[in-house]
C-alpha cells in the first residue's frame, strides 16, 4: 500500500504535454508536440509535479516511457532529494501483445499507435536498472 490514504497520485506524461500544449485531452496532439525540446519541456514538468506532491507528503507514480537513462536517473533524484525511497518499475510486455493493445485503444489519453509504438520499440534504452 502506498501511504498516506488514499494513495498515490498519478502524473500521467501525456496529460502534462497535453496542458502544456494547450490542447483537450480528448484531442491527438501535432507531430511537433513530439519534438525532442518538448518532450524534455513536458518531463520537466512532470518532474516539477511529482516533487510538488512529495514535498506535501504524497506518494507519487509516474506514468511516461522513460526511454532515455538521464530521464530515468532524473525521476530517481527527485525521490532522493526529497528523502524518500523510489522504485524504478520498467515493464516490458511481447511485441505482438503491446500492438494488439495499442491498436485496440478507445478514448485514450495516449497520442501513440502501432506506427509510434514500432519506432519506440527500436529505440536505444540504454542501461536499465530497474
Amino acid at each position: 500500500m502506498l501511504s498516506p490514504a488514499p494513495g498515490a497520485l498519478l502524473v500521467q506524461s501525456d496529460a502534462v504535454r497535453k496542458k502544456l500544449w494547450g490542447s483537450n485531452f480528448d484531442q491527438r496532439l501535432p507531430k511537433e508536440a513530439y519534438t525532442l525540446e518538448f518532450g524534455e519541456r513536458t518531463y520537466k514538468e512532470v518532474r516539477m509535479q511529482a516533487d510538488a506532491a512529495l514535498r506535501n507528503g504524497h506518494a507519487v507514480i509516474v506514468d511516461a516511457v522513460h526511454a532515455r537513462p538521464e530521464e530515468r536517473a532524473a525521476f530517481a533524484d527527485v525521490a532522493k532529494a526529497r528523502g524518500v525511497p523510489f522504485a524504478g518499475l520498467w515493464l516490458e510486455v511481447p511485441q505482438h501483445v503491446v500492438l494488439r493493445r495499442v491498436a485496440g485503444r478507445q478514448n485514450d489519453i495516449s497520442d501513440a499507435t502501432t506506427e509510434v509504438l514500432s519506432h519506440q520499440l527500436n529505440y536505444d534504452l540504454g542501461e536499465i536498472d530497474w
